[in-house]
């Protein structure tokens, strides 16, 4: 499934940020058109490097022609969605959203405040539920209370990775001058051996 729906995206010369086993993040905008991407297979006027993105009719188109496919009696809604992070949680129009990707587990999606500075997807605050990954990082307790379950760090983190990916100032983290500190647990006398040595 994934291999037809790069191949949809690809025969009408669109590009993705980032996929997983079941799931894409395509390229698109409003109207469709160059967008800059470090990298990107074009150039737009000013000599920066682009990638093309899909107006947002033609992802629904894509997402439509695999209502075909759908394994079940109903087949009046396609089994590709567009995801709610797409629509604005108040109004529910469909707004443009940016993604910071890494690697299909590595990413963090935003949206741009009035003074272009990105603010991340957070559930309460612009979104139903966060939007950056933990990957690599969930095995790691809060910086400042080990015993805290607020994981709010992370966010901060993907913040000031991305505004030095844009080239904008960063802050310094109140905790980047502490240890990283993860729980292990015992769970066998194999653990409890190697962390006896």
């Amino acid at each position: 499934m994934l291999a037809l729906l790069e191949r949809c995206v690809s025969d009408v010369g669109g590009d993705y940020v980032m996929e997983d086993t079941d799931s894409m993040a395509v390229v698109a905008t409003e109207d469709g058109g160059l967008v800059p991407c470090p990298g990107g297979p074009h150039e737009l006027q000013d000599g920066r490097r682009a990638v093309r993105a899909l107006s947002f009719q033609q992802v629904d188109g894509i997402a439509g022609r695999f209502r075909q496919l759908s394994p079940y009696r109903d087949k009046s809604r396609s089994i590709l969605k567009i995801e709610k992070d797409n629509y604005d949680p108040e109004t529910g129009e469909q707004r443009q959203i940016f993604g910071f990707a890494i690697s299909a587990k590595r990413y963090a999606l935003f949206i741009p405040d009035a003074d272009g500075n990105p603010v991340l997807l957070q559930k309460g605050v612009n979104n139903h539920e966060n939007r950056w990954s933990e990957h690599g990082l969930g095995h790691l307790r809060n910086p400042f209370d080990f015993e805290s379950e607020d994981r709010d760090w992370i966010r901060l983190d993907w913040r000031n990775i991305i505004r030095r990916e844009l080239r904008m100032p960063t802050e310094p983290l109140s905790f980047e001058h502490l240890p990283a500190v993860g729980r292990v647990m015992l769970t066998s006398p194999k653990v409890m051996r190697t962390l006896r040595r």
